[in-house]
């Protein structure tokens, strides 16, 4: 079977998403992001993700990204699960802890 990359792979570079994780760290933007979501959280408890998202006017994923963070950090918690009015499935809503 022949090789089917266009280019060499380089073991020794940072994946895409490692160098995407690494800015976000260092900028300071996952953590303007993390409170930008508990403030929607906060201002509007049980939404779901996408929800949420509308409400803020974001589509890249910005909120939901930074949710499950929020919720290890013990600073929301999983609601229940409700027909979310932007999807139309079912998911889980999140509350303020």
């Amino acid at each position: 079977m022949e090789n089917m990359l266009l280019f060499p792979v380089n073991r020794d570079e940072l994946t895409t998403s490692e160098q995407a994780r690494r800015h976000g760290v260092r900028t300071g933007s996952f953590a303007l992001d993390r409170e930008a979501a508990l403030e929607l959280v906060r201002r509007y408890p049980g939404r779901t993700a996408s929800e949420l998202e509308r409400r803020a006017g974001v589509t890249d994923g910005k909120v939901r990204k930074r949710l499950r963070e929020l919720w290890k950090l013990q600073l929301v918690m999983i609601g229940e699960e409700k027909p979310c009015s932007v999807t139309g499935r079912t998911c889980q809503t999140w509350r303020p802890a």
